[in-house]
């Protein structure tokens, strides 16, 4: 039985490695190692809308920075993306993309482990409470009861 609920509980103690982006501009990325049962409980951030990406995609995909051209173009350009990374969109789906591979990258695969743990618990719970029924009602209908007993050849009276 011990063996069983350790076995359900594996999954949200068994460290697990997620790439993570640290604050450090000049670390592109390096591994996080994450244990569900401590890093799973963070709060998870709403998703930026549909609308939100949409506009930032669209953007993405149709500026392109100068690559020749005179400087003043290039720091035209500059000027005009920095005004739109100062847009309410830009700056949610940002804050999403930041938090999901820094602070939350843990929280997605940490629930789903923690999931995992409580089903097996729940189930391994559930089965023993089945095998202690089962086992119980087995000792009451095998014990002799005084009163269904059938009658001997002995306790017969003759009446003649």
């Amino acid at each position: 039985m011990l063996a069983a609920l350790g076995v359900a509980v594996l999954p949200s103690l068994l460290p697990y490695a997620v790439e993570y982006t640290p604050g450090d501009p000049t670390v592109v990325h390096q591994d996080k190692i994450c244990i569900a049962l401590k890093d799973a409980w963070h709060a998870d951030r709403q998703p930026p809308s549909a609308s939100d990406l949409l506009a930032v995609q669209q953007h993405l995909f149709s500026s392109w920075p100068p690559a020749y051209g005179t400087q003043a173009q290039r720091a035209a350009w500059a000027a005009q993306e920095r005004q739109w990374e100062r847009q309410p969109a830009v700056q949610r789906v940002d804050a999403y993309a930041a938090w999901s591979v820094g602070p939350g990258a843990c929280v997605p695969r940490g629930r789903h482990r923690l999931i995992l743990s409580g089903i097996g618990l729940a189930s391994t719970v559930g089965i023993a409470l089945v095998l202690a029924a089962i086992g119980r009602r087995r000792r009451t209908r095998l014990a002799p009861s005084h009163e269904a007993a059938p009658p001997s050849d002995r306790d017969a009276v003759l009446v003649t």
